[in-house]
């Protein structure tokens, strides 16, 4: 026996299967672009303990040594440990700290080159730094930059910081990919931490 049904249901059945197909897809995309700190935060940590993505991530003080030749060169220091909580012990996403570092990971950068010490011959190092250091995202200053070495392009974006404090010398957090779209999405991460947690940033601006 053949069951009819009428056009009308027919036509209604489809246009509530679409009302809440559209509704469900809506909400996904809502649930999938609401972006804050925190997240940020989790994203960036997330590429940090990543091991199957090649990411650098460096501590890199400017004016503590200098190549053979006498060029200045930026030191970098591997990051072995960083977490959330500030100098008070609580969860706070508007600071990174970097509990830990890796000092037989070393290397230097001159003129966006990149130098291994164990390569070539080098002054000694300066004196090892001490950790915890406090990344303050709202008094940062976030940028690009492309460095080479003799096999492969980085793409890096850097987060200037007073260590120690305000009075401290300038460092940078630092983190490198060979991958240019997702160096893409580190910059705007670490952007969007310094506008979330800038003073400024409770008047919408």
């Amino acid at each position: 026996m053949i069951v009819r049904r009428p056009v009308a249901a027919i036509a209604l059945t489809v246009v509530l299967s679409l009302s809440v197909d559209s509704a469900l897809g809506q909400t996904a995309q809502t649930a999938q672009t609401a972006q804050t700190a925190q997240g940020a935060q989790s994203f960036l940590r997330e590429l940090f303990e990543d091991k199957s993505k090649t990411i650098g991530t460096w501590l890199a003080t400017a004016g503590q040594t200098r190549l053979m030749d006498g060029s200045t060169a930026l030191l970098l220091i591997k990051v072995a440990q960083l977490d959330d909580r500030d100098a008070t012990g609580n969860s706070n996403p508007c600071v990174t700290t970097i509990r830990g570092l890796d000092f037989s990971r070393i290397l230097l950068e001159s003129s966006g080159v990149f130098y291994n010490p164990q390569e070539s011959p080098l002054p000694p190092f300066p004196g090892v730094f001490s950790t915890p250091q406090f990344l303050d995202w709202g008094n940062s200053s976030i940028i690009r930059s492309v460095g080479v070495n003799s096999v492969s392009t980085w793409y890096v974006t850097s987060a200037s910081f007073r260590m120690n404090g305000s009075n401290g010398p300038t460092a940078a957090f630092r983190m490198s990919t060979q991958d240019a779209d997702l160096a893409d999405r580190i910059e705007y991460a670490m952007k969007f931490l310094k506008m979330s947690c800038e003073p400024a940033s409770t008047t919408g601006f």
